[in-house]
């Protein structure tokens, strides 16, 4: 498959055939690359994760891809401190890759009545694509036996 390909074309199907948000889009993308199920759960808590609820604050983007790092992880049995470095990680790549977690950011000039449709379509199929190869590599590499821990934080 070309994945390429298939995310911009899928990105665009989302956004103007389906008029799903980013979140929804990104996690669609890579449960299909992933041969993963989808659960209705998951779609329906990112309902309102496009810059929560276009304010502007962390990137539907992000959410997806945490959301779907969390969940695939877990679903393959991964451990859970393995998906949380997964997550901090990708956000650190993604920060460095894009400047930024944050919609208002990442989104120039952030969310205004007069935007064309679907501005981010082409930063989508950017970080999907980014995001995809970043997921695959970490995989292979904890499929090797190389183990990843995050910062101590405390919740």
């Amino acid at each position: 498959m070309d994945y390429e390909k298939y995310i911009k074309d899928e990105v665009h199907h989302c956004y103007y055939d389906l008029n799903i948000n980013c979140a929804r889009t990104s996690m669609r993308i890579y449960c299909t690359l992933f041969s993963q199920k989808l659960p209705e759960e998951l779609v329906k808590a990112a309902v309102g994760m496009h810059g929560a609820g276009r304010f502007g604050a962390q990137c539907g983007l992000i959410e997806g891809t945490l959301m779907f790092i969390g969940y695939h992880f877990l679903c393959l049995k991964i451990e859970e401190s393995e998906a949380v470095a997964a997550c901090h990680d990708i956000a650190v790549e993604i920060t460095d890759r894009f400047g930024s977690l944050d919609c208002r950011d990442l989104r120039k000039g952030g969310f205004n009545p007069d935007d064309p449709p679907h501005l981010c379509e082409g930063l989508s199929v950017n970080v999907i694509a980014f995001s995809y190869s970043w997921i695959k590599n970490r995989l292979e590499k904890i499929e090797a036996g190389i183990r990843f821990s995050s910062q101590s934080l405390s919740t």
